[in-house]
């Protein structure tokens, strides 16, 4: 992505912020608590982090693996988008709830919460699980105004993947 990434062994701990709160139906007296996650994206230093543990439990190379892609897709997206390709995900956010419903059926409960519900992922933390399925389902969307954001992050995908391939 450009930026930095991590991996560790340990645990990765975040802060439970007043909007994440409001973002994931968590209560108030959660804000300010230090909890482990599998991983998370820090906008600000442009850093990615998973945990190859949760909980004290070894995860699986496939969870870790989808936890890094999700990671980075932020960092992707917030990279390299600009303003129309991000407003045009706004617009687009019902049918991107929808598609990363499709990919994490595990989160559909909270992606597809109606606006404003306790417990709705925020549009960000959407399209990332959107991004992690839209090989997969990019046929389906290919004629909606947001297609145009996730074709050109796969697009770099495509070329560092092609660069990075050892024959």
């Amino acid at each position: 992505t450009g930026g930095k990434s991590e991996l560790r062994a340990g645990p990765v701990k975040a802060t439970i912020t007043e909007t994440q709160a409001a973002d994931y139906g968590l209560p108030k007296s959660m804000i300010g608590q230090v909890i482990e996650v599998g991983g998370m994206y820090d906008h600000l230093n442009d850093l990615s982090i998973v945990a190859m543990m949760i909980d004290g439990k070894m995860r699986s190379f496939e969870d870790i693996l989808s936890a890094k892609f999700h990671e980075n897709f932020h960092a992707l997206q917030n990279r390299y988008l600009n303003a129309r390709e991000l407003a045009a995900f706004k617009r687009g956010d019902k049918e991107i709830r929808e598609l990363a419903a499709k990919v994490r059926p595990d989160f559909a409960k909270g992606l597809l919460a109606p606006e404003g519900a306790k417990g709705r992922i925020d549009s960000d933390e959407a399209r990332s699980f959107a991004g992690q399925g839209w090989l997969l389902y990019a046929d389906e969307y290919e004629k909606t105004g947001w297609a145009a954001g996730f074709n050109k992050l796969r697009k770099i995908i495509e070329k560092v993947t092609e660069f990075l391939r050892i024959d």
